[in-house]
């Protein structure tokens, strides 16, 4: 499989590479890592190389990838060739890197234990042996592990480093000296990760370089069987009729009893599932869990969740029965449900696909986000042994009514987020997938308040032993607000929590926007402070539907300082314009989508005071405004909204 290498604009000069500061490793942490030099053995000398790149005979996707990063960067860095070979093709006689479960490794390591990959997709084993390099992962995964410390190797190698798209970083040089990597197993913070928003959902690519699993069109999870309102794809109670009128389905009509016996104002007709619907219930979905496995092979996530609402759930007085006796809460009933159904799957997947991983996944999510617990001797038990979740089943615990303000610990905002993190992951320790936010859904043109907190709250999590991190952002729209800075930040977060938050926002803006990094860092913080202020003094928590659009966060006085940053920015850039126009339209570019966010305050705001917003300002503000979003295919303010009308925007 052949991958298109995006260079448009790389730093290639060691100077620059020095100077990147995240990026570089001295001898010494070489050293302390295992990494140190091979004395007088090299993978590439004066630009050529005898070693190959070995893959098994039968290859994933994830490992042809890897093969063919490894060796186009090494050709980018070195011109050097190195060939891609099966492992039935191997030249004995000269070195090789090897990626996966090749023969060549498994008859290198044939007695070594390997058991601590097993039931990971991240984590890989590095080695050199005998000046052969081998990278190996769990081999009942798809090489997601492989891939991923391809790039560590590059990293080491050839100092590479992807940034975004069309920034990525690796230096030339003539040589590339053998490192000694010493039967090395690297896990990262979380086995899993996700970043949830529109850019992602549609590149798989960069979900590769970034390490995140595709939860909406990858291979791992199906868009189709994916999201809050799930119970539509097993159990459909309402559908429209050819005049868009909802109507109840034949399943409905035949089987009332499986429904809630609750509507909601947003969703007309019953929104929930009766979890006590019984066994007919209970066979149904899992016959349509089977259909589904058998649609997509691939798939290792299936989703199952509640609809999006908070009161559709069914308060029967079989459910109610049920509560008291085994249940608890909501939660409970979801479990037990769904423990029947996993049983009812596993009994087909293991008659007709033995080998096959499969998930299960539920929400915690407003009224089920209380785990079915009880405190007992200082521990949080299962209030019942049927709400104890299947080893299959794991819980996406969403707290969308958290604070992103302030951390997770805190007890004026976040007491009760932190006690339910506290239960579920003594309850089902290890089955929690942790589904945090990363945007206000009303502000997306406002930066969202977790500048500080992202860490933290990442930290806690794997404190509690949490596998899978996912964050939401919009998934409706592309966006503003340092959206490339945060995907850059929050993938490396995930897979390595020893790193510093603001050393990597340096690293990534010095490389984005080059010259004009002081500006856009000085923005970036000043919005940060901004937000603390507001947030702290207002008593304002930093819900995902906080109003951060406000006089108090940005007075018109922040915002022409905001402005004088930006065309500061532009100046720094400004040589480009004759020595690389095309460089300079993209860092113009980069800078003017961030610009994009004060033009939209500045109308939101202030844009009736023609003595604050000169006429000939706003119409060169909606010159731009126009321009660039278009340019990047921005198309809301706010969750569901309307396209984006520039007219209105500015008063016309």
């Amino acid at each position: 499989m052949k991958r298109k290498v995006k260079n448009l604009f790389i730093l290639t000069t060691i100077s620059t590479f020095l100077l990147a500061g995240c990026t570089s490793q001295t001898s010494e942490q070489k050293e302390e890592k295992g990494e140190e030099v091979v004395k007088g053995k090299y993978i590439v000398e004066n630009n050529y190389s005898e070693y190959q790149i070995v893959i098994p005979k039968v290859a994933s996707k994830k490992i042809l990838a890897a093969a063919d990063e490894l060796a186009s960067y090494v050709k980018l860095s070195t011109g050097a060739n190195l060939k891609i070979v099966k492992d039935n093709e191997v030249n004995k006689s000269s070195n090789y890197i090897s990626l996966g479960n090749t023969s060549v490794f498994k008859s290198t390591y044939q007695d070594y234990d390997f058991s601590s990959l097993n039931d990971t997709i991240s984590a890989y084993f590095i080695s050199t042996n005998n000046d052969n390099i081998y990278i190996y992962s769990n081999p009942h995964q798809k090489g997601d592990g492989v891939l991923y410390g391809t790039y560590d190797l590059l990293h080491d190698l050839v100092g590479y480093e992807y940034y975004t798209d069309d920034e990525i970083y690796y230096k030339t040089s003539d040589d590339i000296a053998l490192l000694n990597y010493k039967d090395k197993f690297v896990k990262p913070s979380f086995d899993s990760r996700t970043i949830a928003n529109m850019h992602l959902i549609y590149n798989q690519e960069v979900n590769d370089h970034y390490r995140l699993i595709n939860s909406y069109r990858g291979s791992e999870w199906v868009n189709e069987i994916y999201g809050h309102s799930q119970l539509s794809y097993f159990v459909r109670p309402i559908t429209t009729d050819s005049s868009g009128k909802t109507v109840y389905t034949d399943l409905y009509n035949a089987h009332r009893d499986w429904f809630s016996n609750k509507t909601t104002a947003t969703h007309p007709g019953p929104g929930q599932l009766c979890w006590t619907a019984g066994e007919e219930a209970q066979e149904y979905v899992a016959n349509r869990f089977i259909e589904l496995l058998k649609i997509y092979p691939d798939a290792v996530y299936f989703m199952f969740g509640q609809d999006d609402n908070a009161d559709g759930f069914c308060d029967c007085e079989r459910c109610q029965h049920a509560m008291e006796e085994y249940g608890m809460n909501h939660a409970g009933l979801q479990i037990d449900f769904t423990n029947h159904v996993i049983e009812k799957v596993n009994k087909w997947i293991s008659e007709n696909e033995p080998n096959r991983d499969v998930k299960f996944v539920i929400y915690a999510y407003y009224s089920t986000r209380n785990a079915p617990c009880v405190l007992q001797n200082g521990k949080y038990v299962a209030y019942s042994p049927r709400v104890i979740p299947h080893e299959d089943l794991y819980i996406m615990h969403a707290p969308i009514e958290a604070s992103f303000a302030f951390p997770l610990d805190n007890n004026r905002f976040n007491s009760s987020t932190y006690l339910d993190i506290r239960m579920w992951n003594e309850f089902a320790r290890g089955h929690t997938i942790m589904y945090l936010y990363d945007v206000n859904f009303r502000h997306y043109f406002s930066n969202f308040s977790n500048f500080t907190t992202a860490k933290n709250m990442y930290q806690m999590c794997y404190d509690y032993g949490i596998p899978y991190m996912l964050t939401q952002g919009p998934t409706d729209t592309l966006t503003t607000c340092f959206s490339e800075l945060r995907e850059y930040v929050e993938s490396k977060l995930m897979w390595d929590l020893s790193h510093d938050y603001e050393d990597l926002v340096k690293d990534f803006m010095s490389h984005y926007y080059k010259e004009a990094q002081d500006e856009l860092f000085e923005y970036f913080e000043t919005i940060r402070d901004r937000l603390a202020m507001y947030h702290t003094s207002e008593y304002s928590s930093g819900t995902i539907y906080d109003d951060i659009e406000n006089e108090i966060i940005y007075p018109f006085s922040v915002l022409r300082y905001f402005t004088s940053l930006f065309d500061s920015a532009l100046v720094k850039i400004d040589k480009y314009k004759e020595t690389n126009p095309s460089l300079y339209d993209v860092l113009k570019a980069r800078i003017m989508k961030e610009y994009l966010s004060v033009i939209y305050l500045k109308m939101t705001l202030y844009g009736r005071d023609d003595i604050l917003i000169s006429e000939a300002e706003k119409a060169e503000m909606k010159e731009i405004f126009s321009y660039y979003v278009s340019y990047f295919g921005l198309q809301k303010v706010f969750e569901g909204g309307s396209n984006i009308d520039v007219n209105s925007i500015f008063g016309d």
